[in-house]
């Protein structure tokens, strides 16, 4: 694997990993200010933040080798190649979108046994049913269920993933 490659291949699984991030932690934090604020003002500042989302990730993704000349990131090493004995490309990618998809898990599931047993304490205890006193808000608990599909379905497709990640690079 050639240093260059190695950069290209890190700042893609990273602008992966912020993508995500991004979706499920600011998007889902802009929501309850929805009744705070006024309503042009949480539109306009969720599209600004969506089209800085759209390009970083357009930057990170599409653009990799680009940003990696540009940084000159490869400049200063004695070897052009990384002796990481014999990695597969496709294995590298693949492995990160699993760590990803783990992450997502690690992070929503708890998160989401907690908010599911706040609302079966509620439910119980037969105190009517307000989502603050649930531990957060059913769009966060929606959120956290979205986010344990999408770590699922980054788990069972890695492979395609990490394909297709690899096909972007060659055009």
């Amino acid at each position: 694997m050639t240093i260059r490659d190695f950069f290209i291949l890190l700042i893609k699984i990273f602008g992966l990993f912020m993508l995500l991030s991004t979706v499920f932690s600011t998007l889902p934090g802009v929501l309850p200010y929805l009744s705070i604020s006024p309503f042009w003002k949480i539109i306009a500042s969720t599209l600004a933040m969506l089209a800085l989302m759209i390009g970083l990730y357009y930057l990170l993704i599409k653009k990799a080798g680009w940003l990696v000349d540009v940084l000159q990131l490869t400049k200063g090493f004695d070897e052009d190649r990384i002796a990481l004995g014999n990695p597969n490309k496709l294995r590298v990618i693949q492995l990160a979108i699993l760590l990803i998809g783990g992450t997502l898990w690690v992070i929503h599931v708890p998160s989401i046994i907690f908010r599911l047993l706040a609302v079966f304490q509620q439910t119980v205890n037969q105190y009517q049913f307000n989502p603050s006193n649930a531990g957060g808000s059913l769009t966060q608990l929606a959120t956290n269920m979205i986010a344990i599909l999408i770590g699922y379905l980054l788990f069972t497709n890695s492979q395609r993933l990490a394909q297709w990640l690899i096909r972007q690079e060659t055009k």
